[in-house]
């Protein structure tokens, strides 16, 4: 039998698992077709024009899509993948007949297919979104300014801030941040088109604008997801949609397993579970051997006799009562962390100078860098990085002050006043009380039992529900969102080559974008 035109990658779950193995395929590795090679109507195989194999770290101009048991690409909506050659002939015109295949099975798609997608509740069947029928333009929504802010107060320590946006009367949607701490940004309200949706931003339990700032007490997993449930009863809404990257993953999974009848739809970023064996990685083993550098610069904050459990000495540190030793802490928790949280946009190069690495700019500066980091880096400020990292948008400094009622469930627009007892923790710097927030929710194994959010996907599985992950998000690494799938069939997954963690690369903001708009189409 002739040799088929494919390209072979490691096995992976990018992949198709269920791909047929033609006679000439070596074990490891599963191929992926070029639709050019099969032969219509027939199981036989032949060559096609390029009789190649393409280098397993090439990457691919397109959103690998799992959708109705298909693996697609979401560019050319092909159920078949093209080789790469073959892909980028088309991609430029230089193959008439398959381009003129493609328009008419385009138009003969759109005339035959409507756009509209079901509305699941407890009890219902969901069915995977078409993702076809939603179009973007890949760039954010203009900003906005929020129509109502308060605080809700949601025990007799804690006081939540949030912020509404967009139409009053349009179909609501609560979008939870990351970190745990990471806190709400404006920009966040803008992966929304705010003429259809009410948009809900919020700051999590000791973050952001949120009172008090750092704490740790009443702090749990399950106490945010009652306050998500606190404040969606709180704005009168009847169900929302709830979308969430990284830990806000943990979170969304968590409120709508809980609380299925609550939620419409999922969108979900950068997988995060909180298994032992994700917090293993980033703390232990795993990503260090990708970052020595970073993974270094970690540990030259600890005593040697501290490395051998990085989380709970990271937490003895933050906690401390010496605010030297918590800020030392807490800059370099969160230089590792924002390290590791981008792919495509890294702006350094690593350059030995005969004494020590340092870290200099590219000649080819990727967008997004600060003017800030660069001078930095010129100064020798941030030595040993392989990445450049810029503070997340979410990481604002601004004061808040806590709350001195003990009613719970109480909301007001007014700022809480200041309880003398808790006048330690205002002054808190954002940076301190989110690094305290992750290492105290790490520690804690995320207040989950092992494999509880993936054993709880039956409440939920009637939600529909799309997941988005960057093929090199090194900080909730791809077999996260792989797992997850596994266990919710029913939900969409797109995994965005070129892409890692963060939710404001190019590849990963198109998808949620995406996303959004393909949800303007439920009802609820």
């Amino acid at each position: 039998m002739a040799s088929s035109c494919s390209f072979l990658v490691p096995s992976s779950p990018v992949f198709p698992s269920h791909a047929t193995l033609p006679h000439s395929s070596k074990r490891w590795r599963l191929p992926v077709f070029c639709e050019n090679v099969r032969v219509r109507g027939s199981m036989k195989w032949r060559k096609c024009s390029h009789d190649f194999y393409s280098s397993p770290a090439m990457l691919l101009p397109f959103t690998r899509v799992h959708n109705r048991g298909q693996w697609r690409d979401s560019s050319s909506r092909r159920k078949q993948l093209l080789c790469t050659r073959c892909y980028l002939d088309e991609a430029g015109g230089m193959s008439s007949s398959l381009e003129a295949k493609k328009n008419q099975a385009g138009a003969k798609k759109s005339s035959s297919s409507s756009s509209t997608t079901a509305s699941a509740g407890a009890g219902e069947k969901a069915m995977p979104v078409q993702e076809a029928e939603a179009s973007t333009s890949g760039t954010l929504y203009p900003p906005s300014v929020s129509h109502k802010k308060g605080y809700l107060e949601v025990s007799s320590l804690h006081t939540i801030y949030y912020e509404v946006f967009g139409n009053p009367k349009g179909r609501p949607v609560v979008f939870l941040h990351g970190g745990p701490g990471a806190g709400c940004s404006e920009r966040h309200a803008r992966f929304f088109d705010p003429q259809h949706y009410r948009i809900v931003l919020f700051d999590q339990r000791g973050c952001g604008k949120s009172s008090p700032r750092g704490s740790l007490e009443k702090n749990t997993t399950w106490d945010l997801v009652a306050d998500i449930e606190k404040l969606r009863l709180q704005l009168g809404v009847t169900r929302w949609m709830v979308m969430g990257g990284s830990w806000g993953v943990t979170l969304a999974l968590a409120y709508a397993q809980s609380h299925p009848k609550s939620v419409a739809a999922l969108i979900l970023r950068g997988v995060c579970l909180l298994r032992p064996q994700e917090i293993d990685w980033f703390y232990k083993q795993g990503a260090n051997a990708l970052f020595p550098f970073g993974w270094e610069e970690l540990l030259s904050v600890l005593e040697s006799s501290e490395r051998n459990n990085i989380l709970s000495s990271y937490y003895r540190r933050l906690t401390s009562s010496d605010t030297s030793i918590q800020q030392q802490a807490a800059q370099a928790w969160l230089r590792w962390e924002m390290g590791l949280s981008f792919f495509s946009t890294s702006p350094f190069v690593v350059s030995w100078d005969g004494q020590q690495y340092l870290t200099i700019p590219s000649p080819q500066v990727a967008p997004g860098v600060t003017q800030e980091s660069s001078n930095q880096t010129r100064n020798g400020k941030s030595r040993g990085r392989l990445t450049g990292s810029s503070p997340s948008p979410s990481q604002t400094e601004t004061q808040t002050a806590p709350s001195s009622s003990s009613s719970s469930g109480t909301s007001s627009t007014a700022q809480p006043s200041i309880n003398q007892s808790q006048s330690n923790k205002i002054n808190m710097s954002s940076q301190l009380a989110q690094a305290r927030l992750e290492c105290h929710y790490f520690v804690n194994g995320g207040f989950l039992e092992d494999n509880q959010l993936l054993l709880g996907i039956p409440r939920m599985q009637s939600i529909p529900g799309i997941i988005v992950q960057g093929r090199y998000d090194f900080v909730c690494p791809l077999v996260n969102a792989f797992d997850l799938h596994r266990a919710w069939p029913e939900a969409q997954l797109r995994i965005v080559p070129n892409a890692g963690h963060s939710m404001y690369e190019q590849g990963i903001m198109d998808e949620l974008l995406r996303a959004t708009e393909t949800f303007k189409q439920l009802e609820y």
